[in-house]
């Protein structure tokens, strides 16, 4: 605990009245730093999103904001990559929480989650339209990539454009560990989706592995189209969280939040934040998945 400085009266108290000021004065800043709570994002239009600088674009930070305006408490927002974040949340005392983060292994060790707060269909690999489709030596009975392995067995001369500084969930991460570094191109630092899909568009790559979601939103913009393949044995889809440092003032946050959550499960906003920046095709699939994990499935779309 750090010292409490107080600086001497010109008029001597005694010494109880000193030592009930030192208390007071040292347990409110004290409780006014177990109150501080940073959220950090590695997206600066997410960033705006919270900030209600900008209105909602994507899943992520429509539920996420839904999230945060039934928090009652003080947040406060900053950017920087998920290295730095990691960095600051290790040797903080503070609470720290990082936006949109899957559960994983390692991150269990060292960090503390909530309950889920967005769902994304789990992400498929695309290659530009203009290409031919691939082999049917690298797809299964189904029409689906076999491993990624098997992928750069097949095409040992192609690239695929990788985000360094997010988990595409423990199954795509073992299968990305295990290809060549002559196969990938990794980039690092903040707003990861947007960066991977620009250098893609330039065809700086031939492949990349993305969000259905992102995709569609980016469809939108540019007008551009790919094809599609799903990974074999991959998840049907994946789980956003906040992941925080392990520290009591965080814990008791995340208790605040799951709870929030709780209710907002049940709300129909909650809903519409994910199908609102879906294609139609993929509406019926996200409310099935989505009752799975509130345990109450919609009967039907909100309006």
């Amino acid at each position: 605990m750090k010292a409490c400085l107080i600086p001497a009266p010109k008029n001597l108290l005694s010494f109880p009245a000193i030592v009930i000021l030192l208390t007071l004065t040292c347990g409110a800043i004290s409780f006014s730093h177990a109150n501080e709570i940073e959220i950090y994002v590695d997206d600066q239009q997410d960033l705006n999103v919270y900030l209600k600088q900008k209105t909602p674009s994507n899943i992520a930070n429509h539920t996420n904001l839904l999230l945060f305006n039934q928090l009652n408490r003080k947040l406060n927002f900053n950017l920087a990559s998920i290295k730095r974040t990691v960095k600051i949340m290790r040797e903080s005392k503070k609470a720290i929480c990082v936006t949109n983060k899957i559960k994983t292994p390692t991150r269990e060790q060292d960090f503390i989650f909530s309950h889920p707060i967005n769902l994304y269909l789990n992400r498929l690999l695309y290659q530009h339209k203009e290409q031919p489709q691939l082999n049917s030596s690298v797809l299964n009975a189904k029409g689906e990539l076999v491993s990624l392995n098997r992928l750069f067995q097949e095409y040992s001369d192609k690239l695929i454009i990788i985000s360094g500084s997010l988990s595409y969930g423990n199954f795509l991460d073992e299968q990305i560990a295990a290809i060549s570094s002559d196969n990938k191109m990794i980039l690092d630092g903040s707003n990861p989706y947007d960066r991977a899909y620009y250098m893609f568009s330039l065809k700086r790559g031939d492949f990349l592995l993305a969000y259905p979601a992102e995709m569609y939103r980016h469809y939108h913009k540019d007008s551009k189209h790919y094809q599609a393949y799903r990974v074999s044995g991959a998840p049907k889809y994946v789980l956003g969280h906040l992941m925080c440092n392990n520290t009591r003032a965080s814990v008791a946050f995340l208790k605040s939040v799951n709870n929030v959550l709780n209710k907002l499960y049940r709300q129909q906003d909650f809903i519409s934040a994910h199908t609102q920046w879906l294609p139609q095709t993929a509406h019926e699939l996200t409310l099935d998945y989505l009752g799975e994990l509130t345990g109450q499935p919609p009967s039907a779309e909100p309006k």
